[in-house]
């Protein structure tokens, strides 16, 4: 039965960069209709060029995700193949 609770879990961090927050109302209207049920939104200032995220936002979205069982993390933006590692 845990199985089946797991594929269904849809919930989801939606990461925005700050200049893009202007248009979360679309943001989160693209992801519900993905299919995601959008828990909290974290908004970044300054992309890490190596990973995309810096330590401490990833620490950050690490906790978020243990205290509210969160399953999917939704990057608004075009990732490069450096930042897949």
């Amino acid at each position: 039965m845990a199985k089946n609770r797991a594929i269904l879990n849809n919930s989801a961090i939606l990461i925005v960069r700050a200049e893009d927050a202007q248009d979360l109302n679309e943001i989160k209207a693209i992801a519900k209709e993905a299919g995601y049920d959008v828990k909290e939104i974290i908004i970044i200032k300054r992309i890490d060029s190596r990973c995309y995220l810096g330590k401490g936002k990833l620490a950050e979205i690490r906790d978020i995700i243990s205290k509210n069982g969160i399953s999917k993390v939704c990057i608004y933006d075009e990732l490069k193949p450096r930042h897949y590692t």
